[in-house]
Order: structure tokens, then sequence, then C-alpha cells
């Protein structure tokens, strides 16, 4: 089976590439380093795999999912042989798309950022994502747009502000992690994990709708009466 330009194809089969890969199915071609890799997800998916060479040099619509600091060598490293008015999708929320396009030197090739309000773990469980796109581009964001459909919606806004949101909720996640180990120090682990995993993400996914919850407005009230009574 040859690679054909008319399927997007999704480069890089780490932990966020193997997770949006899961979500987006047959539909797409997939490329590693580790071919093996690819080959593992594709009879998961029932995916189409060729090596990263082929598809890069053919495909229409690159889905770059390898880690930021192997963007800019994958680039480089092809920018001549990339086809002829292709869509390079950065996923990378740490590295900008003019980076990108500064080291593509191909004025033909388009850089569209698309940035996940997401972690690999969350949209490999299928919860929804959010993708921030700051192409000008109707047509584009609208091709982008059913491509990523099935792992979740893509909103026009600040790129920028993606890579912030993402390390900011990831400090204040490991904080409450790391707190909650601490007061239930002395508890079988299993019931720790389990007030982790089950708890306190089951509280985040319902805050803010759940909010008149006659038991989420007690524990209110408690932090609070805390907060009060705290010097």
């Amino acid at each position: 089976m040859n690679a054909s330009g008319s399927a997007p194809a999704l480069i890089g089969i780490g932990r966020f590439g193997t997770a949006l890969a899961r979500r987006l199915g047959s539909g797409i071609w997939l490329a590693d380093c580790d071919l093996n890799q690819a080959r593992r997800i594709g009879r998961l998916t029932g995916a189409a795999v060729d090596t990263v060479e082929a598809l890069l040099h053919c495909s229409e619509v690159l889905l770059v999912t390898v880690p930021p600091q192997a963007v800019i060598d994958l680039a480089l490293s092809h920018r001549t042989r990339l086809k002829e008015g292709a869509i390079w999708v950065n996923f990378a929320t740490s590295v900008d798309n003019a980076t990108i396009a500064n080291a593509l030197a191909r004025p033909d090739v388009r850089v569209v950022g698309c940035k996940p309000v997401a972690q690999a773990t969350a949209l490999a469980l299928g919860l929804p994502a959010i993708f921030v796109s700051a192409s000008p581009e109707d047509e584009c964001r609208r091709r982008l747009a059913q491509i990523i459909a099935p792992a979740g919606v893509l909103v026009m806004g600040d790129e920028h502000k993606v890579c912030y949101m993402n390390a900011e909720a990831t400090r204040i996640a490991l904080r409450l992690a790391r707190n909650l180990h601490h007061r239930l120090a002395g508890l079988p682990a299993p019931l720790i994990d389990a007030a982790l995993k089950n708890v306190v993400v089951g509280t985040l996914m319902d805050f803010p709708e759940d909010i008149d919850n006659p038991y989420i407005q007690a524990r209110l009230v408690e932090i609070e009466q805390a907060q009060e009574e705290s010097p």
C-alpha cells in the first residue's frame, strides 16, 4: 500500500501522538522514527503506516506530534522535500509557528497551529479536547476542524496562551496531588489513589455545573470557614 497525499499523516507516535492517533482512527496515515511503534498503533486503529520520510514527502496535511525539541530538526531535515502546498499542523504548544516556518524556508508550505488544551491521558480516555488555532484562513481551519473532530473541537484563539494555561493547570494539579498524598498519609495506597483519581477528578469534571449539589455546598462552606479562621 503506497502512501496517498489525500489522507492526513500523523508524524510522531509518542504519548500524545498515540492518544491522538487512537481518537482519529483509520482515516489517517501514521509514522514514527520507531516504525514498529507506528505499526503497533496502526494495527489497533486500522490506520495505514509508512516511514516518516515517505509521508513527509507526499502528504498534503502533516499532523506533527513529535517532541517539541525535535520539531525544528524535522523541519530542517526535510524542508526541501515536502510536498508543494503542504500544510504543517503544529501541535507543540512551546514551539512558535513562525519558528517552524523560518526553519522550513518554504513560502508555499503553510504552518498552522493546533495547540491542545489537553493532556495525553485525558485524550486517551476519550475526554473531549479543545484545540486552539490562530490561523486567519477560514478554509484551512474548517479542514483542520474536520480532521480532528473525533478528538475534539477546534476554536480560534491566541495560541501563545495555551502553553501557559497547560503549564499552570499542570502545576496546580501536581500541588493538589502532593498535598492530598500528604494529608492522607497512613491510609492504604489504593484508597489514596482512588480519592485522587475518582473523587478529585470527578469533582473537577462536575465543577462548576454541580455547584448547587448539597454535598459540594457543604464542602465549600468548610473551605470558607477555614479561610476565615486562618491568620
